[in-house]
């Protein structure tokens, strides 16, 4: 009967102990996702920009500056 009490007791500690621990990882998952998705649209947009205009290696600066514009109001 006492280790069956003092089992419970141990086992409560250890399970309030890892509850502790969710919110601060949950925060740090939901921080590093963030960055992720961030890194996916920057890639989506480079690849939609590229797929748009090709050929950028014949861009002019006031074809750069015009596309760099539209990519821009795009994210916000």
């Amino acid at each position: 009967m006492t280790t069956d009490i003092l089992t419970a007791i141990g086992a409560l500690v250890v399970i309030l102990q890892a509850a502790t621990r969710i919110p601060r990882a949950l925060t740090e998952l939901l921080r590093d996702l963030a960055s992720v998705v961030a890194a996916v649209r920057d890639l989506h947009t480079t690849l939609t920009t590229h797929q748009r205009y090709p050929s950028s290696r014949n861009r002019t600066a006031r074809t750069s500056a015009r596309i760099r514009s539209r990519t821009s109001k795009k994210r916000t």
